[in-house]
């Protein structure tokens, strides 16, 4: 059975849906390969970065400016998270080739080790940020104490853990910016806040729909189309894209297949794709696929490729 769907909004005619029954391929598109293993397989299958536990002994670093979290330890390394100068990560081990091995979100990372330094007792550390940007997500990288105001000696209203995923609300106060904890307006550190990536903040909110179902021009939250999944994924990284599929083939930066990054756009069907996904990594991508279906991954092999563009 085919496992996809010419699917590219609200400006698709009814009778591309119509022909997505049991058995056929879309009209104008190459055959696709029948699956070999189940949806669930390829689920299991998903990237896993490799994990960090907790309890492993760790050093804390300092940027000394502007350091991007990579995937891996190399200078094409997917780019996860960007540290200012001034904010701490913990370490796991000394560096290697030149990249220092680092805990993010309870996995294995790199930080070029010409941007870290551990404070050595005695010696000034780099000064804290500033000015720290609030758009974005940020990613504490240590476990933060949440206070009702912004200086040490305000009271302490609990704990974010490492890992968290934070909306800021305004702007830094001495060494302070401010977050909703329970509906009320608190204080955490510069010094452990992380920016996400873009493309990482898109990621995460496409892997949260994973299982809801797909509904002809929805773009959620609780349905969505396979643009209206793009869609609403890069608009939560505060990136706005084109509503159909046909169109968000032309938008952003156009990138070979050789390219693909997570967060890519992938696009199927023809010169005019009328089905857009989500690449994840592996070969591997997320979309909403055709009715009766819900938000799933897939191999990118079963479908016929068109393109693929990076937003932003």
């Amino acid at each position: 059975m085919p496992m996809s769907l010419r699917c590219s909004g609200p400006l698709v005619a009814a009778s591309v849906v119509a022909v997505a029954v049991i058995g056929a391929a879309p009209a104008n598109a190459a055959p696709v390969p029948k699956p070999t293993v189940r949806v669930a397989a390829v689920a299991a299958a998903a990237p896993r970065p490799a994990v960090v536990a907790a309890t492993q002994p760790t050093v804390r670093a300092t940027a000394t400016s502007v350091a991007p979290i990579r995937a891996t330890g190399a200078a094409k390394g997917v780019v996860l998270a960007t540290l200012d100068a001034g904010q701490r990560i913990p370490t796991t081990g000394p560096a290697v080739k030149g990249w220092v091995p680092v805990r993010y979100r309870s996995t294995l990372a790199y930080v070029s080790a010409k941007r870290l330094v551990v404070p050595v007792a005695g010696t000034p550390e780099p000064a804290r940020p500033e000015n720290l940007s609030a758009t974005g997500t940020k990613i504490a990288t240590a476990a933060l104490v949440v206070r009702s105001g912004p200086s040490k000696s305000a009271a302490k209203k609990g704990r974010i853990a490492e890992g968290a995923a934070l909306t800021l609300t305004g702007a830094q106060r001495g060494g302070y910016v401010p977050t909703v904890v329970a509906k009320q307006t608190r204080w955490v550190s510069v010094r452990y806040l992380a920016s996400q990536a873009p493309a990482q903040t898109a990621l995460d909110f496409a892997r949260a729909q994973l299982g809801k179902p797909y509904k002809f021009g929805a773009t959620g939250p609780t349905s969505y189309d396979c643009s209206g999944l793009t869609l609403s994924s890069w608009k939560a990284a505060g990136v706005t894209i084109p509503r159909t599929a046909a169109q968000q083939a032309k938008s952003g930066t156009k990138i070979k297949k050789s390219q693909l990054q997570p967060g890519d756009l992938v696009f199927f069907y023809g010169r005019t794709p009328s089905h857009v996904a989500m690449f994840v990594g592996d070969g591997l991508v997320i979309h909403s696929p055709r009715p009766g279906k819900t938000v799933q991954y897939i191999k990118m092999s079963y479908m016929p490729y068109s393109s693929a563009r990076r937003p932003g």
